[in-house]
């Protein structure tokens, strides 16, 4: 089979080439001016254009790897602690004020999860996942004893998936996030619990010297939800069409990604 070879078109050339196949001066004035100055100074103008835009896609995609870096602290309910440019990796986390704790009154409007943090090592905790928590309260004056399994603590993974998802979808490259932290935290599942249980109480065994029940994980990460026009407009330098979206004032901002929705 013949091989087929696609060479760059050559417009300059094949300009030249039919200038001068015309022998008659006045068709000659008549062509040059039809395809010297219109289809040859067209074909510069989208060139330009071409190497332009290519040239601000590229220079927007282009980054060093280790320029952006996703940091994960833990910080404690208990303590009045800011921290700049830090925001909790799930909202769950501080939806509740610190006195909603289930211990100080009954179940009812409660969040019926407990998520809790055990500061220990990996083969510990894939060994805390096996036992069964014993959780005692009180309902109609009566003491009563649940056994609960605790499991992983899975929303913080996956706002970490989502995150993955918005560096691919912004077409930046994505380095892996540290979860040493995120692993570390367990749900304890009361939804088993009545309604009007009250003087509900955890407890851990022999992990309770290890479990933090106030901690929660925060990340250099914030989620905005900005106002876009409707309808999409020419860019300044008329290479493409974008949406205006109204920027935040007094804020740094590193890198900024638009999450697919």
């Amino acid at each position: 089979m013949d091989k087929v070879c696609l060479n760059e078109f050559d417009i300059k050339k094949y300009v030249k080439d039919r200038l001068s196949e015309i022998k008659e001066e006045d068709e000659y004035v008549f062509a040059k001016s039809v395809l010297y100055d219109g289809l040859y100074r067209m074909s510069e103008v989208f060139e330009e254009r071409y190497k332009s835009l290519y040239k601000k896609v590229y220079d927007e995609l282009e980054s060093k790897e280790e320029s952006y870096e996703i940091a994960i602290l833990l910080l404690s309910k208990n303590e009045n602690t800011f921290l700049r440019m830090f925001f909790p990796i799930s909202d769950l986390d501080v939806i509740e004020d610190k006195e909603d704790d289930i211990k100080e009154g009954c179940m009812e409007g409660k969040n019926s999860i407990k998520t809790v943090y055990l500061n220990a090592a990996d083969s510990v905790c894939r060994a805390f996942l096996q036992e069964n928590i014993r959780v005692s309260f009180t309902n109609n004056k009566e003491k009563h004893t649940l056994l609960v399994q605790p499991k992983k603590a899975l929303r913080y993974r996956k706002e970490v998936g989502k995150l993955c998802e918005t560096f691919s979808y912004n077409g930046l490259r994505w380095n892996t996030v540290n979860t040493a932290y995120l692993d570390r935290f367990f749900d304890i599942d009361l939804s088993g619990l009545p309604q009007n249980a009250r003087d509900v109480e955890v407890d851990y065994g022999k992990y309770a010297d290890m479990i933090e029940e106030e901690l929660y994980p925060v990340w250099n990460i914030e989620k905005n939800v900005f106002k876009s026009s409707t309808f999409l407009s020419p860019s300044k330098d008329g290479l493409y069409y974008e949406r205006e979206m109204i920027r935040q004032k007094d804020k740094e901002i590193i890198l900024r990604l638009i999450q697919k929705t």
